[in-house]
């Protein structure tokens, strides 16, 4: 699968009631292009999936803040541009304990070009079936990129993935 996104924002101030500004320029432009290629296979009841995801990103961002002297220090003025791949390899395994419990588990690394960082994601679930539906345990780390002003903003190129941890208990039922 390939998808993909071109974003144009701009947005400028005419009259501005802050004392000791006259006007804000913000300029940005995106453009995403995405792919995914994955292969599922089973073997002895046990589900395996492989795949890889990635995304080529490509911003220009521009702000500018002009005051009537002219003092750059203390005003957020920067533009620059974060352009890279950001790929994400993973695995993903289920394992039927009984005819009613199912583990799964599975790892994603994603590596960002702009930056060269990389991060673990393991995740893993348990699930049981239940009457009509399934109940349902899991724990998984999450990464993504920073924003794109974070980046341009004091020279930040060198900072991680951002990452969370989600727990997360759910129930399904089938109608």
């Amino acid at each position: 699968a390939v998808s993909s996104q071109v974003q144009n924002r701009n947005a400028k101030s005419a009259d501005f009631f802050r004392p000791h500004i006259n006007s804000e320029l913000f300029e940005q432009h995106q453009v995403l292009l995405s792919s995914r290629l994955m292969v599922r296979r089973s073997w002895k009841g046990r589900q395996f999936e492989a795949g890889v995801n990635s995304n080529y990103q490509n911003g220009s961002l521009h702000v500018r803040t002009v005051v009537p002297l002219y003092l750059p220090d203390g005003f957020p003025n920067f533009s620059g541009t974060v352009s890279g791949m950001l790929v994400q390899p993973y695995l993903h395994y289920v394992h039927p304990l009984s005819a009613r419990w199912e583990f799964q588990s599975g790892i994603r690394v994603p590596f960002f070009s702009f930056n060269r960082t990389h991060a673990w994601e393991p995740r893993m679930a348990i699930q049981r079936r239940v009457a009509r539906g399934y109940l349902h345990f899991s724990y998984s780390q999450v990464c993504q990129t920073q924003a794109l002003q974070t980046y341009l903003q004091s020279d930040n190129r060198g900072l991680d993935l951002t990452r969370s941890a989600q727990w997360q208990a759910a129930w399904q039922h089938q109608v």
